[in-house]
């Protein structure tokens, strides 16, 4: 293990060794905002052999927006045996600092986990939670997709040890992280108390969409 400084651009982001389903833009500007003011961050931590980035995709980003790609950004370089290993460390480092990781970010962490070949008992204990709890979690946040284990979000999370078609794994990657009838209940709302912005064009042609959407489907589904 040794720490130094390395040049941004030489740094490579493998997302098969992110625990996270993608990375937040707003973390970065929060990072952003404190690195202007200067604040020193801890370092990102960097496999040795590849130069892949285990921990710290958001700090490497937010030195990228202040500094530029030719800044350097203090590392922690670390050897290990296996790949194994490099994302069992990705995955405690994510769940003991920085953003919480949501129930879909842990899905992903199990999946990916288990496909390295990890039990799921240890997978539990790097998340910090029980081997049954990671247990249900998977359960009932998980389908299938072309043979691959698929973890789902909270508006998908009705298509639980399923095998998806091509339109609903599309409507995953696509789709809010809540559950469905909070979106629909936001609408409801909108109407019910007439805060529509009715001057917003895209916003009227989208509304309009979705009312024949729902006459065309609900008169589908009555005759089911």
């Amino acid at each position: 293990m040794s720490i130094r400084k390395v040049k941004l651009s030489k740094l490579v982001f493998d997302f098969n060794f992110y625990p996270r389903h993608n990375v937040d833009p707003w973390h970065i500007n929060q990072i952003a905002e404190a690195l202007r003011a200067g604040k020193v961050m801890p370092p990102i931590v960097v496999d040795q052999k590849s130069n892949r980035v285990i921990d710290g995709f958001h700090r490497v980003e937010a030195y990228r927006k202040v500094f530029g790609d030719n800044a350097s950004i203090q590392s922690e370089f670390r050897s290990y045996k296996s790949d194994a290993d490099m994302l069992l460390d990705a995955v405690s480092a994510n769940v003991n600092h920085g953003r919480a990781l949501d129930p879909r970010d842990k899905v992903r962490c199990i999946v990916l986990l288990e496909s390295s070949g990890l039990p799921i008992d240890r997978i539990a204990s790097a998340l910090n939670m029980t081997t049954g709890k990671a247990e249900e979690l998977k359960a009932e946040r998980t389908a299938e997709y072309k043979l691959s284990t698929v973890a789902l979000k909270g508006s998908t999370d009705h298509f639980a040890q399923l095998k998806l078609t091509k339109q609903q794994s599309e409507y995953n990657e696509k789709a809010g992280g809540l559950r469905q009838l909070f979106y629909v209940n936001q609408v409801v709302l909108m109407l019910e108390l007439d805060t529509v912005d009715w001057s917003n064009n895209n916003l009227v042609a989208g509304l309009t969409k979705l009312a024949k959407l729902l006459d065309s489907k609900l008169v589908t589904s009555k005759g089911k």
